[in-house]
Formats: structure tokens, sequence, C-alpha cells
């Protein structure tokens, strides 16, 4: 994020949405939106969408997630046509030629 801000002169951010894994090691999801939370508004920049990804959606997670600064709560495994309805409502532009899943273990060339 932070070199995103700085390469266009620290104005702007050019992401639109940020999928967040609540349970990253080393930082977990929560510490680092609050991270991007802050720093965003040190700068006066507004904050993408930032949209919790976890296995954990007993009420204190989520809180913990709205509290960091997240915007919603996905639960794991992530549903795809949840996530769509949602890009949609905020006028994400729509990938015609996205796969809509790929076997577990294979790669995309």
């Amino acid at each position: 994020m932070v070199e995103n801000v700085e390469s266009n002169s620290n104005k702007f951010t050019n992401y639109d949405v940020i999928l967040m894994d609540c349970n990253m090691p080393i930082m977990d999801g929560y510490e680092s939106a609050d991270k991007i939370k802050k720093y965003l508004q040190s700068h006066n920049i507004a904050q993408p969408i930032i949209l919790a990804v976890t296995g954990h959606t007993e009420q204190h997670f989520v809180q913990r997630a709205v509290d960091s600064g997240m915007n919603q709560v996905l639960s794991k495994p992530l549903n795809g046509h949840l996530l769509e309805k949602i890009l949609t409502q905020i006028d994400f532009p729509k990938l015609e030629e996205a796969p809509t899943s790929l076997p577990l273990g294979s790669a995309q060339n």
C-alpha cells in the first residue's frame, strides 16, 4: 500500500477493493487493515473497500473486523456468487473472460 501511494505522489491509491485474509502469519488481517486505515487517514486518502475473508464468523470476530477498518466479512469457503454480487454493487468492472473456478492443484498459464 505504501509503495502504491508513494508512486501516486501521496495523493491516492490504485486499489479499489482488498480481499483481506484475517488469519495470516506474522501480521494478521485485522492488524493489516488497521495499519492501512491509519496510513491512508494520515495522508488524507480515501480507503479502498476491505473485505474480510475468514472462517470465524462469530459476532466478536465480525466486530473485530469492523473495528480494524474492514467493510464487510465474508466467510470461508468464499462464495463466488456473493463476491460477484458485492463487486457489482460497488460498480467494480466485470471480467467477462475470467474463469469461475480452477480445479485444486491446477495452475493457470
